[in-house]
């Protein structure tokens, strides 16, 4: 009886055993569109194979890598597997920059019992040398393909291929992503994987009202969309555009400025037979694409297209860290940093150092051989050395924490985007952390796109001037330390793990589209084009927004820039200037901005045409606690 207990516990050890080891989980990581877009989250479909029949249970854990170098990590909400094939979306936060278009992606789904290594997928990212933009085209499930491509023909804006240049090739690209209405988010950032977003009328009618409230919320802050109608819109659709703004429609084509952004609304039946090259087809792809209004204009001269960029004194889009404009203006990335150290904190001089130096070199040279000659105790100089060099250590360390101070910092600037009756489109906070000592730090962001901004930024006293070299490979600075961890969903609710090293300073960017939690009143809606236009504008401008100013108020048109208030002085005209308008060089000699990203960068920042002379600007900098804040808001009026 005995024995026979001990052949069966054997047997269901060795069946049990034999169960585990046939239970299998295989994954497969592809993203949405064949290129993702530059600086920018990436949307990817995770597809699970489980040959297991009970529940599995963990999350997906991914190292994504550039050769031998790690350049981030992410893990995933819990996931729930069952047996069969599952599908799951994710959003992944932005990359750093690399020279590799080709990032290995280790995965890895741990459970409490056990983990699973699932190998390693290849995706193909935006190398340093090209700009990639992502056109999402939405239409009802069965349409056919020759459908989708027509679309996109239409709306490809092939005028970006005058930036090739023959050793670059691949300087713009831009990819299709093809979407079902049910794969549309609800959550607006998600949008920002995206330059624009094309709606057929049958993928509007199946999406939900929560998709369609994202997508409104992400065309203000400045996204693209592109919607195509029937003859007798759907009452939805009318509500839609209302809500955007009411615009006339030209020869069947609706141009619409929402907030930051841009809508098209085009009637497919009476531009079923359009000419893609007539003057109102390249006005809506231009308007969609946010081409200058000078460029556009040029061309429609019968410019040739190369005269229109060679006027606007354009240059080649070159690698990512290296253009001399950076494709987003010229704002100071390295002045930025050092203007929101804290005050007590200062460099250690160089005069103070080399003095330190030269003391230590006469006390254990010519002072300890002729104090140690004169008392006739030479021998002593073996115990002198290291009490000075000891000595000396301590005086410098202590030196150090003179200039630089032994507690943390954190300090940001934010920038505020205002739309009609003063509704907050979005904002966009760059926050310094400068550590008294090596830490570790866990941020918790809520609806918002995180990003470390790349220290090939940062490296350069001038982000946009030439005359600054970037020193070291895209990655380089990132890679000597630990990446930082993301877990969580994004851009929902996630946590970031991030090494903070001692007495270097390290910015990051959270983009937003919830207002701030100090509020500015203000009569933005009251200032008119006689205000703007006005010889006393410094005055009637500062009388009509406020009663009484709470900072720096500045008015942009076109390059100028006009100091109208100047009161607290937190922030130059120069990195007003930078931070607003685009500049002239490389992508932005076409454009005036770009959708939102939520990269580790600035150039989604931009969104003033300083080439329109029907767009005009009013800059609020004031100041909440150690953060500085910029109230930005943009007016369309035609003179």
């Amino acid at each position: 009886m005995r024995h026979a207990a001990i052949a069966i516990a054997l047997a269901l050890l060795w069946r049990g055993g034999n169960a585990l080891a046939t239970e299998r989980l295989q994954a497969q990581l592809v993203t949405t569109a064949a290129r993702g877009r530059s600086h920018a989250p990436l949307p990817v479909e995770v597809t699970f194979r489980w040959s297991g029949t009970g529940l599995l249970e963990g999350r997906l854990e991914l190292e994504f890598w550039s050769g031998n170098r790690l350049l981030n990590r992410y893990h995933s909400v819990e996931i729930a597997l069952t047996g069969g094939e599952q599908r799951f979306g994710l959003l992944l936060p932005p990359l750093p920059t690399t020279y590799d278009s080709q990032v290995d992606v280790a995965m890895r789904f741990a459970s409490t019992k056990s983990q699973f290594d699932l190998g390693k997928s290849t995706l193909f990212l935006p190398a340093a040398s090209e700009h990639s933009m992502v056109m999402g085209i939405c239409d009802s499930i069965g349409s056919s393909d020759a459908q989708m491509l027509r679309i996109e023909r239409r709306l490809r804006p092939s005028r970006f291929q005058t930036l090739v240049t023959e050793s670059n090739p691949q300087a713009v690209n831009v990819s299709l992503a093809r979407l079902a209405p049910d794969e549309m988010a609800v959550q607006p950032l998600s949008y920002c994987a995206y330059d624009l977003i094309v709606l057929t009328a049958n993928g509007f009618a199946d999406l939900r009202e929560r998709q369609r409230q994202a997508l409104l919320r992400w065309v203000r802050a400045g996204g693209s969309l592109c919607l195509f109608t029937e003859n007798n819109p759907k009452p939805q659709e009318q509500g839609f555009l209302s809500a955007l703004g009411k615009e006339p429609a030209v020869d069947g084509i609706q141009t619409i400025h929402a907030g930051l952004g841009r809508c098209v609304a085009i009637n497919t039946r009476q531009n079923a037979g359009a000419d893609l090259n007539s003057p109102a087809w390249s006005s809506a792809v231009d308007f969609l694409w946010k081409m200058r209004v000078q460029t556009a204009e040029e061309v429609h001269t019968n410019l040739s297209y190369e005269e229109a960029l060679e006027t606007n004194r354009r240059g080649r889009v070159r690698p990512y860290p290296f253009d001399d404009q950076m494709e987003a203006g010229r704002f100071a990335g390295g002045d930025l940093r050092e203007g929101l150290l804290p005050q007590e904190t200062r460099f250690i001089p160089l005069r103070a150092l080399a003095g330190m130096l030269t003391l230590f070199v006469l006390m254990i040279g010519p002072v300890d051989y002729a104090v140690m000659g004169w008392l006739r105790r030479r021998r002593y100089t073996w115990v002198l050395f290291p009490v000075m060099t000891a000595a000396f250590t301590i005086a410098t360390v202590r030196m150090a924490n003179r200039y630089l101070g032994h507690g943390d910092h954190r300090r940001a600037l934010v920038f505020v985007d205002i739309g009609e009756h003063g509704l907050v489109l979005r904002q966009d906070r760059y926050e310094l952390f400068f550590a008294g000592h090596d830490q570790s730090i866990t941020m918790s962001v809520q609806d918002g796109l995180w990003s470390p901004l790349e220290h090939t930024i940062l490296a350069r006293n001038r982000l946009r001037d030439v005359r600054y070299e970037y020193f070291g490979r895209p990655g380089q600075m990132e890679l000597e330390g630990t990446p930082p961890l993301c877990e969580g969903a994004v851009p929902g609710r996630f946590q970031v793990n991030q090494a903070i090293h001692q007495w270097q300073p390290q910015l990051d960017r959270i983009l937003s589209l919830d207002p701030p939690s100090t509020s500015l009143k203000a009569d933005w809606d009251a200032v008119d084009l006689a205000i703007l236009q006005s010889s006393e504008t410094e005055h009637l401008l500062s009388a009509t927004l406020f009663r009484e100013p709470p900072g720096d108020i500045f008015l942009l048109h076109g390059t100028n820039v006009v100091y109208v208030e100047q009161g607290l002085r937190l922030l130059p005209p120069s990195l007003i200037s930078a931070a607003c308008t685009g500049g002239p060089n490389g992508l932005f000699s076409l454009v005036s901005q770009i959708s939102p990203s939520g990269g580790g960068n600035f150039e989604d920042l931009a969104v003033l045409d300083e080439s329109d002379p029907d767009q005009w600007m009013i800059v609020v900098v004031t100041q909440a606690g150690e953060d500085i804040l910029v109230y930005r808001r943009i007016y369309h009026v035609a003179g």
